[in-house]
């Protein structure tokens, strides 16, 4: 991602100053939440509008079923017998994804869904410099431009 973010960039000089930017706004800021770590918010409609809700017949996960079982999920033996805890198969083939995911959240005593969150972006050095590289540069590019001006 971060290769293709060079392609848009522009420099512009003058006998005073140079100037790196971006010929896109959009790109700009995709480029500073990279190389500062700004987090990003995410709400519900947005992630359904991206990944999608699943669907009514959705069978439930795999890592929803492993989920279960580490919440303490358990099913009625035959013939009301007692309890026993399910097999990942029996989850999977017998629970729809939206029923795994009440009966996790009633387990875990978690409250309704959240209606937003945020997306922590790990500190990306864009050009991978340090402040000082970045001085170094800027004077460097100052210096050229003087000299060509």
């Amino acid at each position: 991602m971060l290769r293709k973010l060079g392609k848009h960039m522009r420099v512009y000089t003058n006998p005073n100053k140079a100037e790196v930017t971006f010929g896109n706004k959009r790109v700009g800021q995709i480029a500073r939440a990279q190389q500062e770590g700004i987090s990003q918010e995410m709400t519900a409609r947005e992630a359904a509008q991206k990944y999608g809700t699943p669907g009514k017949n959705e069978m439930a996960t795999r890592k929803q079923a492993k989920a279960l079982r580490k919440e303490g999920y358990k099913i009625r033996r035959n013939r009301g017998k007692g309890w026993k805890s399910p097999s990942l198969k029996w989850i999977t083939e017998n629970l729809k994804r939206r029923q795994a995911g009440l009966i996790l959240r009633i387990l875990r005593d978690e409250p309704k869904g959240k209606d937003k969150w945020a997306i922590p972006l790990p500190e990306r050095s864009f050009l991978g410099q340090s402040q000082n590289e970045r001085k170094q540069l800027t004077n460097y590019m100052l210096d050229e431009a003087t000299r060509l001006g």
